[in-house]
C-alpha cells in the first residue's frame, strides 16, 4: 500500500501539475495584477460585512478555511520539504505562499459566482458548481470526478495526517493511546459537523484566530531566540534554492518539487476546497469574498 501511495504521489505532484500550477498563479497574477497584495485595507473592511445570501459570515468562512491550511499542513509540510528537498525548498515553499494567494482568490472568486441553493435551501458552491455552471456540458462529468475525488481526499490529507500527528504528540509526550485520541477526536468533529456548516462556521470563529496566533507567536519566539544564526540560514536557503539540483539536475528538481508540493500542500491553493467553504459566505459579491 505504501509503494502505491509512493507511486501515485510521484505522479499527482511531478513536473506536469507543478507546472501547471505555477503558470497559472503567474498568469492570475499578471491578470489580476497581484490583487490581493493591493487590497489590504479593503480586504479587512469587508471581513465584516454580512449583506448577501449565506449560511456563514465572510469572517467565519475565512476562519473556517483558514482551520484546514493553519497547523499540520504548517508544520508537517515544511518539516517533509526540509528532509527531502533541503534548504532551498523554504524558498520555494516562500513562492507557493504568494502565487497560491493568487490561486485561492481564483477559485473563491468563481466558487460564488457559480453558487447555487441546495435542496435545504443552503448556498452550495465550490469547484463542481463552477464545472457545472460555468462550463460547456462536455466538461460536466469532471464535476462528478472533482467531486468524488475531493471526499476521498478528505479522508488523508483532510483527517488522517492531522490525527496522526496529534495522537503521535500526546503519546511521544503524556503517554496516550493513540486509540483514546482517535476516539476523542472522531466524537468531537462528529458533534461539531451534526451542527452543519453553520456549526462550524461558530466554532472555527472562536478556535481559529487563538491557533493562529498561538502559531505566529511560537515562530515568532523560535526566531527571536535564533536571531544570530537567521543570516546564514537565510545564505544557505537562497543558496540551495538555485543550484543545478535545483533547477532540473539530480531528482528531476527535488527542491524545487518538494518545496512547491509541500507548499501547496500546507495552503491547499489550487485544490479547490477552500472555495467549497467561502460559497457558504453572506458575501454581496464574489470580489469581495475572493479577497
Amino acid at each position: 500500500m505504501l509503494q502505491a501511495i509512493k507511486i501515485i504521489n510521484s505522479w499527482v505532484w511531478g513536473p506536469v501539475t507543478l507546472s501547471f500550477l505555477i503558470g497559472l498563479g503567474v498568469y492570475f497574477g499578471i491578470g489580476t495584477k497581484m490583487i490581493p497584495f493591493r487590497k489590504g485595507k479593503r480586504i479587512c473592511r469587508m471581513l465584516f460585512q454580512n449583506k448577501g445570501e449565506g449560511e456563514l459570515s465572510p469572517f467565519a468562512a475565512l476562519m473556517t478555511s483558514l482551520g484546514a491550511t493553519v497547523g499540520t499542513g504548517n508544520i508537517a509540510g515544511p518539516a517533509t520539504a526540509l528532509i527531502s528537498g533541503g534548504p532551498g525548498a523554504v524558498f520555494w515553499m516562500w513562492v507557493a505562499g504568494i502565487l497560491g494567494s493568487v490561486l485561492k482568490f481564483g477559485e473563491v472568486f468563481l466558487s460564488v459566482r457559480h453558487r447555487e441553493k441546495n435542496k435545504k435551501g443552503e448556498t452550495a458552491g465550490g469547484p463542481m458548481y463552477v464545472i457545472k455552471n460555468g462550463l460547456p456540458k462536455m466538461f460536466w462529468p469532471l464535476a462528478s470526478f472533482y467531486a468524488f475525488f475531493c471526499l476521498t481526499a478528505s479522508f488523508g490529507i483532510g483527517s488522517t495526517v492531522q490525527s496522526n500527528a496529534i495522537a503521535s504528540v500526546l503519546q511521544g509526550s503524556c503517554g496516550i493511546d493513540p486509540k483514546v485520541t482517535g476516539l476523542i477526536i472522531a466524537i468531537t468533529a462528529a458533534g461539531v459537523m451534526a451542527g452543519g456548516i453553520k456549526a462550524l462556521g461558530k466554532v472555527s470563529a472562536k478556535l481559529v484566530p487563538l491557533m493562529s496566533l498561538c502559531y505566529v507567536g511560537v515562530s515568532v519566539y523560535i526566531i527571536g531566540t535564533g536571531w544570530r544564526k537567521m543570516s546564514g540560514i537565510l545564505l544557505l536557503i537562497f543558496q540551495n534554492a538555485f543550484t543545478a539540483k535545483a533547477l532540473g539536475g539530480g531528482a528531476a528538481g527535488t527542491v524545487i518539487r518538494y518545496g512547491m508540493s509541500r507548499g501547496i500542500f500546507s495552503n491547499e491553493a489550487g485544490m479547490g476546497t477552500a472555495g467549497i467553504v467561502h460559497a457558504s459566505s453572506k458575501a454581496k459579491d464574489p470580489l469581495q469574498e475572493g479577497l
